[in-house]
């Protein structure tokens, strides 16, 4: 019988974070850079939550001031936290009943990979293609 999956199989490893003390203007760029939709923010090593890039574009829209604001200064989304070897069928539950956008995994409280709904669509077209091949594109519309 095979097995469930952890969640260390799926996540983006080794991802970007910011300084809560960074700048909203300046983290908007930064997600911009390297065309994220997510970032941990953390304070020192301490892992706060995740600012996504929604909620940055929606807080710069309602701001006139807000290249000078800085991330500790708007609301940042509650954190869900798993450990690497938590089970993928846990996490994706979790995530559907609570209405999270992301999780992020740690190992031994670190920040090591966070998990998003585009990992999610990514993995599951992949599962996909696995179970029943690559579209032909011959399907009728």
């Amino acid at each position: 019988m095979r097995r469930i999956p952890a969640i260390k199989s799926v996540m983006t490893a080794f991802p970007y974070s910011v300084d809560v003390n960074q700048t909203v203007h300046d983290a908007n760029a930064f997600l911009q850079q390297h065309q994220l939709g997510h970032l941990p923010v953390t304070n020192k090593d301490e892992l706060l939550g995740v600012i996504s890039k929604r909620d940055i574009h929606f807080y710069l829209q309602q701001e006139s001031d807000g290249s000078k604001k800085r991330l500790c200064d708007i609301p940042i989304a509650q954190k869900y936290v798993v450990d690497l070897n938590e089970g993928l069928n846990k996490v994706l539950k979790t995530m559907a009943d609570g209405h999270l956008d992301s999780a992020l995994v740690t190992r031994q409280g670190r920040l090591v990979g966070i998990f998003t709904l585009s990992d999610v669509c990514r993995n599951f077209a992949r599962f996909l293609e696995e179970q029943y091949g690559p579209p032909n594109g011959n399907e009728a519309a």
